[in-house]
């Protein structure tokens, strides 16, 4: 997935490639569930990335070296 695509069409992305995996008649039941989940894992990855890019990261204080933060 593009880190130039837009959460609308990350969620459209992911959406249709979910779709091709559950009509997919070539792969047992259980690849689609596992092919389903690591699509998800990766999907809320990305969009964890894309809030953070927008928005911050808000566990960007833990670490921080300034002690305002605290």
């Amino acid at each position: 997935m593009s880190n130039s695509m837009n959460i609308n069409e990350l969620n459209k992305s992911c959406l249709d490639h979910i779709e091709s995996i559950a009509w997919d008649p070539n792969t047992s039941d259980i690849e689609k569930i596992h092919s389903i989940q690591g699509l998800l894992y990766s999907w809320g990855a990305s969009l964890d990335h894309k809030t953070d890019q927008m928005f911050g990261d808000d566990d960007a204080h833990i670490n921080s070296p300034n002690m305002r933060r605290c």
